[in-house]
């Protein structure tokens, strides 16, 4: 006769030697691993009996999750990520731009030096202390293209009255306001 207690309130008397197959769930919500005794009893048909315990530990779930202080914005655009991953211990951030931190919460500046909106999709990757629980979230961030404000002024220098024609050499602007100081 065999006795499996799984140490979790759940025990299983069987006849046969076959293996055993049984969930356990970590129940402690405070990100903390939970240990389970498992013990097996054997007995004999002569009455004895040995009793073997080992220990399985099971990490609490891990969810990656993070927010940012902006999904969208100018060039250049600098989001600083609030990390808000429950369970996790390491982390890998992907930033779509080709850089990377390993930082909890890192900062970022994006760059868009083109003429239409370049999305980037951050990636962050966690790791549970155990090195075998993991987790990834993906998010997009607009960055909308440079601008540039800019002119030329063929003449500066002349006498008074002084009719000056001034060349608008802005870059990817479509409203111009002009003031004069």
């Amino acid at each position: 006769m065999f006795t499996w207690d799984f140490g979790d309130g759940s025990v299983v008397n069987t006849a046969i030697a076959d293996p055993q197959t049984h969930v356990f769930v970590n129940t402690l919500g405070n990100g903390d691993p939970q240990d389970f005794d498992v013990s097996l009893l054997a007995e004999n048909i002569y009455g004895c009996t040995h009793e073997e315990i080992k220990t399985v530990t099971v990490y609490p779930d891990i969810v990656a999750g993070f927010d940012v202080s902006d999904s969208a914005g100018c060039h250049p655009l600098q989001v600083d990520f609030t990390n808000l991953t429950t369970g996790g211990e390491t982390y890998i951030w992907d930033f779509g731009d080709g850089a990377t931190s390993n930082q909890a919460g890192p900062s970022h500046v994006f760059t868009n030096t083109g003429t239409v909106d370049s999305i980037y999709t951050v990636k962050l990757y966690t790791l549970a202390p155990n090195n075998t629980c993991d987790d990834s979230i993906f998010m997009d961030i607009r960055v909308h293209p440079y601008i540039q404000a800019n002119f030329t002024l063929p003449v500066s220098l002349e006498c008074n009255p002084f009719d000056v024609e001034i060349f608008n050499a802005s870059v990817n602007a479509d409203t111009f306001y002009w003031a004069l100081r």
